[in-house]
């Protein structure tokens, strides 16, 4: 268990470093091309057949490191939510084992007990496994009123954008979040800790 827990909670810190790090290097490459908009690192931004004011470029560049950081952050998010999730598939294999054994036993003392066990030989029938939990929403299925409701909603929140990231962000395949990457990641390691 203790192994496992480490692991995600290692590779989504990873993550995060990561995230920051890309952040970082863009900021730092913006400030470059900033500070001299006719280097190599702001030519590669501009179009060379037309003549760009000094002014303008800096309105490029500035435009340009935008939409780069958006890019770093949504593919962050990705990142951090397929990491949770991987993890999280993993631990539902292990439960459904330990759990099936559980009913398996439970039903097998009773019996020899020779008390009435209605449905015995389908017990473990009644336990979910990796086939019936296909996805993040029905993990979510799983944990509803099991979960704080707030860590339930930012759940709900996180699921909702990584599908609306992951869909072209399509209006109908679920909704962009107010949430910041951080508390994304704040959540799901509560998640993932009481889990």
């Amino acid at each position: 268990m203790g192994r496992n827990m480490k692991g995600t909670k290692e590779t989504l810190k990873e993550a995060i470093r990561t995230y920051n790090d890309l952040r970082e290097i863009c900021s730092a490459s913006r400030e470059a091309a900033l500070r001299s908009p006719n280097s190599p690192v702001a030519g590669k931004i501009f179009s060379t057949d037309k003549k760009i004011r000094k002014r303008d470029k800096r309105d490029i560049i500035n435009e340009h490191f935008d939409s780069l950081q958006r890019k770093i952050t949504e593919f962050c998010i990705l990142d951090i939510v397929a990491t949770f999730e991987k993890s999280v598939f993993r631990r539902i294999g292990n439960a459904y084992g330990e759990i099936k054994n559980v009913v398996e036993d439970g039903y097998e003392k009773r019996l020899s007990k020779r008390e009435p066990i209605p449905f015995y030989i389908a017990s473990s029938s009644f336990v979910k496994d990796r086939e019936d939990i296909r996805n993040l929403s029905g993990v979510k299925k799983l944990l509803e009123n099991k979960i704080p409701e707030d860590l339930f909603e930012k759940l709900t929140e996180i699921i909702e954008h990584r599908n609306w990231l992951s869909h072209g962000k399509r209006a109908n395949v679920g909704k962009e979040s107010g949430l910041r990457i951080d508390e994304m990641y704040d959540a799901l390691n509560q998640i993932f800790d009481r889990i």
